[in-house]
């Protein structure tokens, strides 16, 4: 036998226990967590039996939040002292029970589902960290549902980016439960109020709605035809000139949303060059900017704020409003994660701003605004996102190789995006 084959095999070997090592780690984090030897109906009816809740996790080896559940939640030591004395939790892998997977109706992993006497409580889509998997799992036993808790939260929240955080979570839970005509409600109240309300949380609000309408799309085109009603009535008051400034956006958010660029481009192009434009534009908001992204045209991108500096200096002020309305609200996941969104919302409009001025050749204004981008948010990833914005609209510059320098020296990975920027400035 040649040295190569024995190496081959060598490897083979190694590979070999190694997966069954990883298969044998993760059977030991399950052990004492999920039932075993016992099928869904049989799960079912233990928890009966034992007066109490069952939770079904829905998994797959390959899903990235599955794997994060894998990771931080099931191995929890509140986690697995929970489902060992309160309640019981059981397993199915998607891939290999397909009879479940139908059974339950999945169509997303992971998907967690509680049951209580053998009938569906109510279930949550993606990952959940160990305290909001208690959190959910304590409101159910008192019989508050997760959507109902979000429904009290939406409704006392005050005016401002933590109303829009629930409002949107709201969302969520309505297309996971299949209510798609209270999902499509929520979509019309947060192009009504996102703007207003929370204009440090836009461009997030608005990637998240988009995400939600692609997924009314697929499963609810015929509720989805309501939008285009509204849309197209829209466009018949924006091109009369009889449309508000809040039709306007509307108009041009719902045409975002849906993925159609047409009808608001034309219109763009149309007022660009009047003497109304420039207000016009301004009032849109960030749909506009998401719109012209899509379409690639990164070169109008400078039109939309003739004052570079005022607008950066608006974000900021948006941000600090936004973190103000925190004042009266406790420490919790939703402020933390609120607080977050608005630090990415500033990161990437910060960092859109920079690329389009590049793209128009303003380099100059583009190096104050990245100066006071970093100087607002003095780190890693805010350098790494300002780096993709510009490659993004075409634009590679040798000191972006120092911003990924500085990067990495603040604990980012930036390995596949300094390759892409390389390349792109041999090919410049």
């Amino acid at each position: 036998m040649s040295k190569r084959i024995s190496w081959i095999l060598l490897a083979g070997g190694f590979l070999a226990v190694w997966a069954l090592s990883v298969s044998l780690r993760a059977a030991e984090k399950q052990e004492g967590l999920f039932l075993q030897g016992v099928d869904l109906s049989q799960a079912k009816g233990q928890a009966q039996k034992e007066g109490k809740l069952l939770l079904v996790d829905v998994m797959t080896d390959w899903c990235p939040p599955c794997k994060m559940m894998e990771r931080n939640t099931w191995p929890n030591a509140q986690v697995r002292e929970y489902f060992q004395t309160k309640a019981l939790a059981y397993q199915v892998d998607g891939d290999q029970d397909r009879s479940a997977v139908e059974e339950l109706n999945i169509e997303y992993f992971p998907t967690l589902i509680v049951f209580k006497d053998g009938k569906e409580l109510e279930r949550q889509v993606g990952y959940l960290s160990p305290q909001e998997l208690l959190t959910w799992m304590a409101n159910l036993e008192k019989g508050q549902t997760h959507s109902g808790v979000l429904r009290y939260q939406s409704e006392n929240a005050p005016p401002g980016p933590m109303d829009i955080t629930a409002k949107l979570d709201l969302l969520v839970s309505f297309a996971e439960a299949k209510d798609y005509a209270k999902a499509l409600s929520m979509v019309g109240w947060l192009v009504d109020n996102l703007h207003e309300q929370a204009p440090a949380l836009e461009y997030q609000g608005l990637l998240r709605l988009r995400a939600q309408v692609n997924i009314l799309q697929q499963m609810a085109p015929d509720l989805l035809l309501q939008l285009d009603e509204q849309a197209t009535t829209l466009a018949q008051k924006v091109e009369s000139g009889q449309a508000s400034p809040s039709e306007k956006r509307a108009f041009v958010c719902l045409n975002y949303l849906q993925g159609t660029t047409a009808a608001p481009l034309a219109w763009f192009d149309a007022i660009k060059q009047t003497p109304a434009g420039p207000a016009d534009m301004q009032a849109l908001g960030t749909c506009l900017t998401m719109l012209l992204v899509k379409a690639d045209r990164w070169t109008d991108l400078h039109l939309l704020d003739p004052d570079p500096s005022a607008a950066f200096a608006k974000m900021k002020q948006d941000y600090a409003a936004g973190m103000d309305t925190f004042a009266q609200w406790p420490e919790d996941d939703r402020r933390a994660r609120t607080v977050d969104l608005m630090e990415d919302d500033l990161r990437a409009r910060g960092s859109l701003l920079y690329a389009g001025l590049l793209a128009a050749g303003k380099t100059a204004p583009a190096q104050e605004i990245a100066k006071a981008l970093f100087d607002a948010l003095d780190d890693g990833h805010t350098r790494v996102v300002a780096v993709k914005m510009a490659l993004s609209a075409h634009q590679a510059l040798a000191e972006h190789r120092l911003w990924l320098k500085e990067a990495k020296e603040k604990g980012e990975d930036v390995a596949q995006l300094s390759e892409k920027l390389e390349q792109a400035l041999t090919t410049k």
